[in-house]
């Protein structure tokens, strides 16, 4: 995720070199048919189901009660790990939802077993959700490496934007959700996956933001010390 560009400035040994996506349109706040919370303004004091404290998730929660003006603990999180753990806390009543893919909203729609309530990426618009790291040792022995990978992420982006029904069909086979679905996400989906994989500077203000609340440093870095932006394509 971007955040993860914080272990950047602990010394982990590799660079971010390009942006996948930038608003969260993909993840999504998924609650129970038949709960009580039906619209953001009801969840103060809810318990929502995360994957780990400090992650992209733990944030979202955090950052969405701040927004409703309840400050970054209005809403509890739980953390679940898996989407399996997810799922059957919602069930049994442990969670009153969760994050995660708005996919699995979806499929839980097609079942009456849940529903996606909001999508992230309609209140959050400067952001990375998701970066392309490299490791440093590549950078510096095979950096053209590095540059043929990016300039081939684009040009698929580029395919896959041109040519939506056999995108969203492949994309159906590799992840095991149903046509139908990866087909709806994929309408959403793609208008946050970057063009030309530039950083942009309001986006990584958020970012370090948030490494402080992730608990990944006690300090705001120079965001400009945790992207290399020298691999990508020239801009046209």
């Amino acid at each position: 995720s971007g955040p993860s560009m914080g272990f950047i400035a602990k010394k982990a040994p590799i660079m971010a070199v390009g942006v996948i996506a930038n608003q969260p349109l993909s993840m999504g706040l998924i609650v129970n048919k038949k709960s009580k919370f039906r619209k953001p303004e009801d969840l103060k004091g809810a318990k929502l189901g995360i994957t780990t404290n400090g992650s992209l998730t733990y944030w979202l929660a955090r950052e969405l009660s701040r927004q409703m003006g309840w400050g970054p603990e209005g809403i509890r999180v739980v953390p679940l790990g898996t989407i399996t753990g997810q799922i059957a806390g919602l069930k049994s009543g442990q969670v009153d939802g969760f994050i995660m893919s708005a996919s699995v909203g979806y499929m839980l729609d097609q079942k009456n077993e849940g529903e996606v309530m909001l999508l992230f990426g309609d209140r959050i618009g400067d952001f990375h959700t998701h970066v392309v790291f490299a490791a440093n040792r590549i950078i510096a022995g095979n950096p053209d490496v590095v540059r043929r990978f990016l300039a081939g992420w684009i040009e698929t982006v580029d395919y896959m934007l041109a040519n939506p029904d056999e995108a969203a069909e492949l994309a159906s086979k590799a992840t095991g959700i149903p046509l139908d679905i990866q087909k709806q996400e994929f309408a959403k989906v793609m208008p946050m996956m970057s063009r030309d994989m530039r950083f942009q500077q309001k986006a990584m203000e958020v970012i370090v933001g948030s490494l402080g609340e992730l608990e990944i440093l006690d300090y705001k870095p120079d965001p400009k010390t945790l992207y290399n932006e020298a691999f990508l394509p020239a801009k046209k």
